[in-house]
């Protein structure tokens, strides 16, 4: 029986899907395995391919014009057969250990009459990849835990986490959602854009009652390739589409109506997080038209929630990023690497 539905966004993977399809391989048979191909122009429907004739019952491939990474998960909440739902991409890989833990988890809970979790939150791990002075790669192994805030391997709800500390956030990598959920709330990820997996982390929050905590690795999240859209050239690239998510997941959640409090206290983090590294690749830019755009961001938070839009210009984050703003791009520049190292790398 397949416990688990995971999808697998894919564009031009060939060099990273097989290490990604081969760390489901050992709980294959509790799996749903969906393939998306989003249009790629290189052997990504081979290789996905090779998957679907070996283990028909647990992997299909999708083949589909390019969309971009929502889509594709759009197509894994549609065509999902399984109660659980999780997004691996197809540069990242599961941990043994802890896919197994989780289905355990998820069998359990399915075998049984007792309440069930809307959401499973687990550990997972960061593999950071990068150039050393000497010209050597160095990979920086780090885990992202959130033992402070949730119950360890037990349930619990909003009004009783612990608050989060500055340099986390919940992000797709660690999230397992019941699929009706997602159904239920008719999650439509925008196509064709970066960033949208913080509203695939923040959208259904609100409709989360239980949340069951695993404290133990289950995702490694790769970061070493040029073309990712977290490197700073690329943030500054493609700052309209931060820009583009970060107001839809205003409109998306009418924040001020959330409860219990600290998870409305927490979206409201989230929420002003996203702007500031919206301001933060706009002051690095240092001209006019850099500016206009922030003011022009401004002006669209208070048109579509004037209240939420008021209470993120007084936080004490995006206060300072005003200021920034008219700091000039070296000092933003090295600003903008503390704070990656902060959350990235945990300051090293």
């Amino acid at each position: 029986m397949a416990y688990l539905t995971v999808v697998v966004p894919s564009y031009n993977s060939e060099n990273y899907l097989a290490r990604c399809l081969d760390s489901l391989l050992p709980q294959k048979e509790k799996l749903d395995v969906i393939i998306v191909n989003d249009g790629s122009t290189d052997r990504t429907a081979e290789i996905g391919q090779s998957y679907v004739d070996r283990w028909p019952q647990n992997f299909r491939l999708i083949n589909k014009e390019n969309g971009g990474h929502g889509s594709g998960i759009n197509v894994g909440i549609e065509l999902a057969a399984a109660p659980w739902f999780k997004v691996l991409d197809s540069d990242d890989h599961f941990v043994a250990e802890g896919l197994n833990e989780l289905l355990r988890l998820i069998a359990d809970f399915e075998n049984k009459d007792s309440l069930k979790p809307d959401l499973i939150i687990s550990d997972f791990i960061y593999e950071v990849h990068r150039n050393k002075e000497d010209g050597q790669e160095e990979v920086i192994n780090k885990r992202a835990d959130y033992q402070n805030v949730f119950r360890e391997r037990g349930f619990c709800s909003w009004s009783r986490i612990r608050s989060f500390r500055y340099d986390q956030m919940l992000m797709m990598h660690a999230l397992c959602y019941r699929t009706e959920i997602l159904r239920k709330i008719k999650l439509e990820l925008p196509e064709k854009t970066y960033y949208e997996d913080n509203i695939y982390v923040y959208e259904p929050l609100p409709h989360v009652r239980r949340i069951y905590y695993l404290n133990e690795p289950v995702y490694v999240y790769y970061i070493g390739r040029d073309d990712q859209s977290i490197n700073m050239g690329n943030v500054v690239k493609n700052v309209n589409m931060q820009i583009f998510v970060t107001e839809e997941m205003l409109r998306r959640v009418r924040l001020e109506t959330v409860r219990p409090q600290r998870l409305q206290r927490y979206m409201f983090r989230h929420l002003a997080r996203m702007v500031a590294m919206c301001m933060m690749p706009l002051a690095l830019l240092d001209s006019g038209e850099s500016k206009q755009k922030i003011a022009l961001l401004w002006q669209e938070l208070e048109n579509i929630n004037p209240v939420v839009a008021k209470k993120l210009r007084a936080t004490p984050m995006l206060s300072s990023q005003r200021l920034l703003a008219k700091a000039g791009s070296y000092l933003n520049q090295q600003v903008y690497n503390l704070i990656s190292k902060a959350f990235v790398l945990g300051g090293k």
